[in-house]
């Protein structure tokens, strides 16, 4: 069952990255993984990871990992507010010993979630984990928002020559 937690706070945490943080709500600490979406590693522990998003973004590995940096610190921009976080708390995997949950971000004042504003500014790939939800948000929709951001050259495409596919839900 899906629960809105409101007031979260964003906790800075070494390990955040701009698709997975430390955020406090009531007293309480937890890790939050967007859903649908991959922002590039701001390390690079993981060199198989790190190697496979600099070729989706059409960058080196070091470059790519400067672009998780600079992901990690617009994500942080963006909920230095109070945000939303909507989750049914189904467990992230990752490294972290302390349990990571999936979840939609709402930042404040923004009327969009967190994943689909890294996208659109092309910060963030369309990828990962999906969830049927009440929000309107599907595979399709973060697809075009990449799709868009690819074509118009903006974040970690800018300087990048990548073919443009268009995504199938633009083609229906």
């Amino acid at each position: 069952e899906w629960q809105t937690l409101r007031g979260c706070t964003f906790v800075p945490n070494e390990w955040n990255d701009g698709d997975s943080f430390h955020v406090r709500h009531q007293g309480q600490e937890y890790i939050f993984r967007l859903y649908f979406a991959d922002t590039p590693e701001s390390e690079d522990s993981l060199p198989e990871r790190v190697a496979e998003q600099a070729e989706h973004f059409g960058t080196s590995p070091t470059q790519s990992v400067q672009s998780g940096i600079a992901a990690k610190k617009e994500t942080a921009r963006f909920l230095d507010a109070p945000f939303t976080v909507i989750t049914r708390f189904q467990a992230a995997p990752g490294r972290s010993k302390m349990t990571r949950f999936y979840a939609f971000v709402i930042p404040a004042p923004a009327r969009k979630d967190l994943a689909s504003l890294l996208i659109e500014a092309g910060m963030a790939r369309s990828f990962g984990t999906v969830a049927k939800n009440d929000l309107g948000l599907d595979r399709p929709h973060y697809d075009l928002l990449e799709y868009r951001a690819r074509r118009q050259g903006l974040g970690f495409y800018s300087t990048k020559n990548l073919s443009v596919e268009t995504p199938k839900a633009c083609l229906l």
